[in-house]
């Protein structure tokens, strides 16, 4: 559920403001960053690696609110799907990755 103010997809639009503001030599990359050390990529595997502590705690700051507040879940539940989300972020053999 996206609120007013608030777009979780802004990273895509970038593009889009910037030319609108005026900017006109703009270049846009998309990376794969790695939630995990599952890279056979030596760079990505350490992003991987790195990252997985990062993912870990993202995964109930970002969803505290949103899950609790706007869904109605309980703290018990929200734990339990944070858990779970944790276990499969950590899991190399889905090879779970951030688009950047």
């Amino acid at each position: 559920m996206e609120q007013a103010g608030k777009d979780p997809r802004a990273g895509l639009k970038l593009e889009t403001w910037m030319r609108e503001a005026g900017f006109t030599r703009i270049e846009m990359r998309e990376i794969t960053l790695p939630m995990c050390g599952w890279s056979h990529n030596e760079r990505d595997f350490g992003i991987g690696v790195s990252n997985q502590e990062n993912v870990s705690r993202l995964l109930s700051s970002l969803a505290l609110y949103p899950c609790t507040a706007i869904q109605d879940m309980t703290i018990e539940d929200f734990h339990l799907l944070v858990g779970q989300a944790r276990q499969e972020a950590a899991t190399l053999g889905l090879k779970p990755y951030f688009k950047a």
